[in-house]
């Protein structure tokens, strides 16, 4: 027997324990690895409500504190989930306000693991999927159209504050068939 077959236990094993659920919101280990999950489109068009407090991590404006946002932030997910417009509960509370930004509070597109970005949405920001958080991330390629979800503050891996997130669109095609759709549409 080789000197490494001691090994071969934990090398197989090892992934399996890296994505073991603790709980829907855990935050998984940066070693767990980062493959599309089956059912997951390589692409999703989310938009977001971000309720940040005074002193986060990013500098982000705010007066209230990390109490009062989660306050807000659970009424305002309330308010959208009973139907109010959530374009307007977004231009009324999100603190995504980034001076001259075109792009602030969305769309954006979340781009699955080893997903270029597809050339129909060259004037929507593209990111990574954790670009926002692995909660967030996570979450995202898990919604249907149209739903929603709040992401709540985490202290490592989302220090912003609180998102609310809905997915506008998800989208599976492969980059031929953009590519396609985008030439009908010239013609």
């Amino acid at each position: 027997m080789k000197r490494w077959a001691w090994l071969l236990p934990a090398v197989v094993l090892a992934p399996m324990w890296a994505c073991q659920d603790r709980d829907d919101e855990a935050v998984q280990s940066d070693k767990s690895p980062r493959v599309r999950r089956a059912g997951e489109p390589r692409r999703v068009l989310i938009e977001r409500i971000l309720i940040s407090y005074r002193g986060n991590a990013f500098d982000i404006k705010a007066r209230r504190s990390l109490d009062e946002a989660r306050a807000l932030a659970m009424r305002v997910y309330e308010r959208a989930q009973n139907g109010e417009g959530f374009t307007k509960l977004r231009d009324g509370y999100s603190d995504d306000r980034l001076p001259g930004s075109k792009f602030a509070n969305g769309p954006y597109v979340l781009l699955n693991y080893d997903t270029p970005p597809a050339p129909t949405m060259a004037q929507v920001p593209r990111m990574g999927r954790m670009s926002m958080g692995r909660r967030l991330g996570d979450r995202a390629f898990r919604m249907r159209d149209g739903e929603m979800a709040l992401i709540e503050y985490h202290e490592t891996d989302y220090p912003a504050g609180y998102e609310i997130i809905r997915c506008v669109k998800r989208d599976d095609r492969t980059e031929a068939q953009v590519a396609e759709d985008l030439a009908r549409r010239k013609k």
